[in-house]
């Protein structure tokens, strides 16, 4: 589950510390999925780096990183991830607050064309993303400033808590500044899942995120209402992606067929007194599959799209 495993890397100029570094032709069956990686340190790459590589790095959250270096080709770049000469996809994260001394706070692509669908990428510095010879392929993400690509969007995504860079009393000297975490759901009047009293909480705004990732990307797990698509950012396609606005779809259809019939009534009774967060099974959303729950089925029975 997103943000289940934190990397704290704990990386500083004397100790330079980063979450992962691919550099042995890794392809994309190397996967990086549902990290929070933060407070990474290096002179490249603060939190991942890649070299000759094209790994998979999807539903992560990479926060509070940064590079110092000269500016020698990649020395001082990336952020948040640093491509060099490689081609990973990176796919429904989150990438924000992150500094470079020299290029792409976000994501820096030298000699590189990453692919980047359902990202956000805002508040990094000097630049959400950096490239030279090459160009990143990115649709379907938030990026602040604008990108050049199909379905991107330049708006506020509205998370529930950003994280800030905090000046430690110096705001003079940035060496000392450190991280204050926040929390990156997305705002929505529908409800999204706060994740420390564990219920879904409805918000006076609803987040141009929720919904706008590709329609061809796998929504199936986002709890309804969903809109039937997918949101941007690292929660998006799990069951802690906000809700949508969108009336598409039932409640009781369970396995997203545009049916609401015996093959879902199977999927509710394999769930039947369960007490778990976030099941689709849990149709009144308060963590206990019971006769409440078999309520608002019956009352959908037989729904059909």
């Amino acid at each position: 589950m997103v943000a289940a495993t934190i990397i704290a890397c704990n990386g500083s100029e004397l100790e330079q510390h980063r979450a992962f570094y691919f550099h042995s032709n890794e392809d994309a069956n190397s996967i990086v999925d549902g990290f929070t990686i933060i407070k990474g340190y290096a002179s490249n790459g603060g939190a991942i780096n890649c070299v000759g590589s094209d790994p998979t790095i999807m539903n992560c959250i990479i926060i509070g990183n940064s590079v110092e270096g000269t500016g020698f080709l990649v020395d001082g770049s990336g952020g948040g991830v640093c491509c060099l000469e490689s081609n990973p996809a990176i796919i429904n994260c989150t990438i924000i607050g992150n500094q470079a001394s020299h290029h792409g706070g976000g994501i820096c692509s030298w000699a590189s064309s990453p692919t980047i669908i359902n990202c956000i990428l805002w508040d990094n510095t000097p630049e959400q993303i950096y490239f030279f010879d090459g160009t990143p392929v990115v649709s379907y993400s938030d990026v602040e400033g604008g990108f050049s690509g199909t379905g991107n969007i330049d708006l506020d995504p509205c998370f529930v808590d950003p994280g800030f860079w905090h000046p430690n009393d110096t705001p003079n000297d940035a060496n000392d500044d450190f991280w204050v975490n926040g929390d990156y759901h997305l705002k929505s009047e529908a409800g999204r899942w706060d994740p420390n009293e564990k219920c879904w909480i409805e918000d006076a705004d609803t987040s141009p995120a929720v919904d706008a990732g590709d329609p061809g990307s796998d929504w199936t797990a986002e709890l309804w209402p969903h809109g039937k698509c997918i949101n941007m950012g690292a929660y998006g396609g799990t069951p802690q992606a906000s809700m949508s606005l969108s009336p598409s779809g039932n409640i009781a259809d369970l396995n997203n067929d545009n049916f609401a019939d015996w093959q879902d009534l199977k999927l509710f009774a394999h769930k039947w007194l369960h007490e778990e967060v976030l099941l689709s099974e849990d149709l009144d959303r308060n963590a206990m599959v019971n006769f409440g729950d078999f309520a608002i089925f019956a009352e959908n029975w037989l729904w059909e799209q």
